[in-house]
């Protein structure tokens, strides 16, 4: 399953099996959310899955994303030069945006694949172009 979402004023894509680092979202206080703190998130632009994909205009109705905040980090850090010519004037700053890891949980407004009884995900099947042999 494919999820796009706004977090934070800013989009962000991703599988349901894979994390996302996403700008730190915070509470109506200002306070950074705690680890394993469960979140929804209904601002949903877009749900894809094997079988249909729904496509919000701005938003999909009915659909919420429910992640759980699994760390917080620091990105690569960026560094600020500023430099006038002639006048001896050089200026280095540089800082780390913050970041938090989301994990997907659950996803509704959307169908779910059903699994088949092994456990393990379908292969389509695909035919191989068969190998002939030059007689010389």
């Amino acid at each position: 399953m494919f999820i796009s979402v706004t977090v934070s004023q800013l989009q962000a894509n991703w599988q349901q099996i894979y994390g996302v680092y996403v700008s730190v979202p915070t509470d109506p206080n200002g306070c950074f959310f705690d680890f394993l703190l469960q979140l929804i998130l209904n601002k949903v632009l877009l749900l894809g899955s094997a079988t249909q994909t729904i496509v919000g205009r701005p938003i999909v109705p009915h659909a919420a994303v429910c992640a759980v905040v699994e760390e917080h980090a620091l990105d690569a850090k960026v560094i600020i030069f500023k430099k006038k010519r002639r006048k001896n004037y050089r200026r280095i700053k540089g800082h780390r945006q913050e970041l938090t890891k989301l994990r997907i949980t659950d996803i509704q407004g959307i169908e779910k694949p059903e699994p088949n009884a092994e456990g393990k995900p379908l292969k389509l099947a695909t035919e191989k172009p068969e190998k002939l042999m030059a007689a010389a």
